[in-house]
């Protein structure tokens, strides 16, 4: 895929030399407001569908929102987000480097610049930019990896090893995390246990490649919504949650009057602890099929789990009114109403 000239021409080392002294105006702030919604939400779309005018749409905005106030964090974060989608790492890095400059408590941004320091070769500096971000308080899996990678180019392995485990902690379904786990434990002399992680790395880089397939023919028929359906699973199944709920919603879109979708929906804003949004989707799938026990059930759950233990007595209730031999909403009543939730 090419990358398209019109957004290499626009390059941000520009654009602090326009508005070098900061002085932007009441418009111009709120035109980058809109500009890093927009771009932000394209950004969002993009990792739950990816498309190319989507990313160039993410570039073109953000970089608006970047002419307009050049000193804002966030909107330099954005700005270097969206860059990286098109393998616009020079681009990404000045912006990245402008968002700490702006905002030197930014702790993604730092880690952003450690990455992208290590793949130029710049490994003391990528350290540096890791250990900023560590003591911003930053340790998600995909610090982990980074700076496991970092450690290990300079033939700390020992280091490297702890980091490795504890991204897979954090993410089970980390395929290159397990890779490079497996790499190192080999050097260690443990055979088996690298066996062990490249097992684990096969087993999810194929659910990896499965999303990149349902994602491709989501994009090929973006009507459909059992592609949308898949994509959605798949996320969810690589623990990406939001890209996950965008697909479920692209889903829903696609055919809403489908109580079942409503219910996948419902379910997933469930297993994500959203309960009041699960409530919701719950609720419409009921309103299109009332006599849908699944929803009703999880209508009961996320109705609990909110502290309201009355009108989810009242939801089993109904669950056994269609089916008196449904065992789950009878154990269920009987608990909250053995513990006084009557």
């Amino acid at each position: 895929m090419s990358r398209p000239e019109n957004h290499r021409a626009t390059a941000p080392l520009f654009v602090v030399a326009l508005a070098a002294c900061g002085m932007q105006t009441a418009e111009d702030r709120a035109g980058a407001a809109a500009a890093l919604a927009r771009g932000k939400s394209l950004l969002a779309e993009h990792s739950a569908l990816p498309r190319q005018a989507t990313v160039e749409g993410a570039i073109e905005a953000l970089e608006e929102a970047a002419r307009l106030t050049p000193h804002d964090a966030q909107v330099r974060y954005w700005a270097g987000r969206a860059r990286e989608r098109w393998d616009g790492d020079e681009e990404a890095l000045v912006h990245y480097r402008a968002a700490v400059a702006a905002d030197p408590e930014l702790a993604d941004a730092h880690r952003r610049v450690a990455r992208l320091l290590h793949e130029g070769g710049e490994i003391e500096q990528a350290l540096a930019a890791y250990d900023r971000a560590r003591s911003l308080g930053l340790e998600d899996p995909e610090w982990c990896l980074g700076m496991g990678k970092v450690l290990e180019d300079l033939d700390r392995l020992a280091e490297a090893r702890p980091l490795y485990e504890r991204a897979i902690a954090l993410r089970e379904a980390f395929d290159q995390a397990h890779f490079r786990l497996a790499h190192v434990l080999r050097l260690a002399g443990d055979a088996e246990g690298a066996e062990r992680e490249m097992e684990a790395f096969y087993r999810w880089n194929a659910v990896e490649r499965d999303l990149a397939l349902a994602r491709e023919a989501a994009r090929k028929t973006s009507g459909d919504p059992a592609a949308h359906l898949q994509v959605a699973r798949l996320s969810f199944q690589l623990q990406r949650d939001d890209a996950a709920l965008a697909s479920m919603r692209r889903a829903v879109d696609a055919a809403p009057q489908d109580a079942g979708l409503r219910l996948e929906l419902g379910a997933l804003h469930l297993e994500l602890d959203q309960h009041a949004e699960a409530l919701v989707a719950f609720d419409a799938a009921i309103a299109r099929d009332g006599g849908n026990v699944e929803a009703r059930l999880g209508r009961a759950q996320a109705l609990v789990a909110l502290g309201r233990p009355s009108e989810a007595a009242a939801e089993y209730r109904a669950v056994l009114a269609i089916d008196p031999e449904e065992a789950r909403a009878r154990d269920s009543l009987e608990a909250l109403e053995g513990g006084g939730g009557r």
